[in-house]
């Protein structure tokens, strides 16, 4: 689901870095993912864009194989696409990046 190697090569060999930016994703992702849930239970549509456009590069950071997820987001909260249509996407980027951060909370020391 997820590459590190772009961080690592970004991080030139220092492990530290790689595990400090990992904790903050770890961290910080769910936070705004339950901040994009409730702005999708408000229907609030200026919210899910700009909350889905600030997480776009934190899962670049970690090379996600379905970061077209969040970007789906982004552009559905821009055209205000029905409430219906955005819950499943949200749900899949959800559940996801809840693996994701399963596997990084497993596997790195």
């Amino acid at each position: 689901m997820y590459n590190l190697k772009q961080l690592e090569s970004i991080a030139s060999g220092d492990k530290e870095f790689v595990r400090e930016m990992l904790d903050i994703f770890i961290k910080v992702t769910p936070e705004d993912l339950a901040k994009i849930q409730d702005a999708i239970d408000a229907k609030n549509y200026e919210s899910i864009s700009k909350l889905s456009h600030k997480l776009v590069s934190s899962y670049n950071l970690i090379n996600y194989k379905n970061v077209f997820l969040i970007k789906k987001l982004e552009e559905m909260g821009k055209n205000s696409e029905p409430i219906e249509t955005i819950t499943p996407v949200f749900e899949r980027l959800n559940s996801e990046t809840r693996n994701i951060i399963h596997d990084m909370n497993k596997d790195l020391p």
